[in-house]
């Protein structure tokens, strides 16, 4: 299997990695004495700003324009979480200063079916990130760069990567400014030129250094590469630029994390059953501790994918209100089961019934209403039928084999329990109003705990047909417990 590498280049990762919604107006960082532009959005340069102009030129040009300064180390912690996204598509992963990514995928084809197929969902996957990217292939690490920072380059054979390469500027080797001028001097302006001269005059003449590019190029001397080691755990910390004062102003920098997320359990076949984020406040003047508050989600099944947590952060946030801004926030994972596997069986159905399971029904639940709210009822050791249930919190539902339910006997049982029973008049017994169909059943209970019953329970057919639960106590009198469907 012959090696193919691909590239990921983010020309605006560090203008990017601020934004604080999906859409953006004209906006540009600033050079480190905030006196020109070091780089702009498409939307800025659309009015006609341009890297290096002055800010007072920029600011008469386009007087919305957002001017922002770099923030490195948020610029590193993205390009370390886009490769905990990129974990779904290779193994191998390298990062790269100039905000790119180097993924080996010769070996991820079978797993995609394919060259076209992974290529598609790469593609649609990168869409929901929201960076801008440039994608390039090749043989080589050297070659997939390159092709990439000239403005991208897709194919599965080694011909036309060949091809492409000869035709860019010696400038895309990135040498040092004293051994490109001296290439173009000597009328070397292409790739292509480089590679048709003799490998031992293109050393004495140029150097080894320029020959060991070449062959890296080439392929005839292996890159050293540093491959990415993602954590152990999963924990990521995300500085904002801007205070956000609505929880739903936080949806768009938690799904950048989310995505990550997914690529972090997507490589360790894992789905996360509960998430914990934190989220940072601004600290008040009186205080010299940052507040923060811890809000918990749980998945009922497990989930691994952004989309499906990230609905279920919105149905929590729905509920949050926040009492400071918040400017930072922290995403964890700690609690996991495996993936379930695709099932290859000739004989088993593989076809999903329409709409949510009662799994994802629950977990919806939860997170609208949260865990308190949701109840299910389980037998209790007790005769009084008042006493003989208890609810329970709601975490999961239960299976069939370990379903809790009452023990089937010989006397039937409504499936409505009035929570108190309601007193009857008398003369509907009296003069037969009800038509009592079965029973007595006598239940004498409750001696041990102060609450002693003695009653004699029938079921009774009432004049429009209804069918209830009734009983008589000790003292004669009659009260109505409950309803059958």
């Amino acid at each position: 299997m012959s090696t193919l590498w691909l590239y990921l280049h983010f020309p605006l990762l560090p203008l990017e990695v601020l934004y604080h919604s999906d859409e953006s107006g004209p906006s540009a960082l600033l050079d480190e004495r905030r006196a020109r532009l070091w780089l702009c959005n498409t939307t800025a340069e659309a009015e006609g700003l341009k890297t290096g102009m002055a800010v007072a030129t920029a600011r008469s040009l386009c007087p919305q324009i957002q001017l922002l300064n770099r923030q490195p180390q948020q610029e590193s912690q993205q390009l370390q979480t886009l490769a905990l996204w990129a974990n779904r598509f290779s193994a191998q992963i390298s990062l790269r200063s100039d905000h790119g990514l180097l993924l080996e995928i010769a070996s991820m084809l079978p797993y995609f079916k394919g060259f076209n197929s992974f290529y598609r969902h790469l593609r649609q996957q990168l869409q929901k990130l929201g960076f801008s990217s440039l994608i390039a292939t090749g043989h080589t690490p050297l070659a997939a760069r390159m092709l990439a920072r000239d403005g991208g380059f897709i194919h599965r054979e080694s011909e036309p990567h060949q091809q492409a390469l000869a035709q860019l500027p010696v400038s895309a080797l990135e040498l040092d400014n004293k051994t490109t001028e001296r290439l173009t001097g000597m009328g070397l302006r292409q790739v292509r030129q480089l590679l048709d001269l003799p490998r031992d005059e293109l050393a004495s003449r140029l150097g080894s250094e320029l020959l060991e590019r070449v062959d890296r190029l080439t392929g005839q001397q292996p890159e050293p590469i540093e491959f990415f080691v993602p954590p152990a755990h999963f924990c990521q910390r995300l500085d904002l630029q801007h205070e956000v004062e609505t929880s739903q102003g936080l949806l768009f920098p938690l799904k950048r994390i989310l995505a990550a997320l997914e690529g972090y359990l997507h490589s360790r076949q894992l789905r996360a059953q509960q998430l914990q984020l934190q989220l940072f406040e601004r600290a008040s003047l009186h205080s010299d501790q940052q507040p923060r508050q811890l809000i918990e989600l749980n998945h009922a099944d497990g989930e691994y994918r952004t989309e499906s947590w990230l609905e279920l952060w919105r149905l929590r946030f729905e509920r949050l209100h926040l009492q400071r801004p918040i400017i930072a926030l922290e995403l964890t994972a700690e609690l996991f089961n495996d993936q379930k596997p695709s099932v290859n069986d000739l004989f088993h159905s593989t076809r999903q019934q329409p709409g949510m399971t009662p799994q994802q029904l629950l977990t919806r639940l939860h997170s609208r209403l949260g865990k308190q709210a949701i109840k299910r009822i389980v037998p209790h050791a007790d005769h009084r039928p008042e006493k003989s249930w208890k609810p329970l919190e709601a975490t999961s539902l239960p299976t069939p084999s370990t379903e809790s339910s009452f023990p089937p006997g010989q006397h039937q049982r409504p499936g409505w329990l009035l929570a108190t029973p309601k007193p009857l008049p008398p003369q509907q017994l009296q003069q037969q109003l009800i038509r009592l169909l079965q029973g007595p059943e006598r239940i004498v209970s409750g001696w041990w705990d102060n609450a002693p019953i003695r009653r004699d329970y029938y079921i009774g057919r009432w004049p429009d047909g209804r069918l209830g639960w009734l009983f008589r106590d000790h003292q004669g009198n009659w009260f109505l417990h409950g309803w059958f469907g």
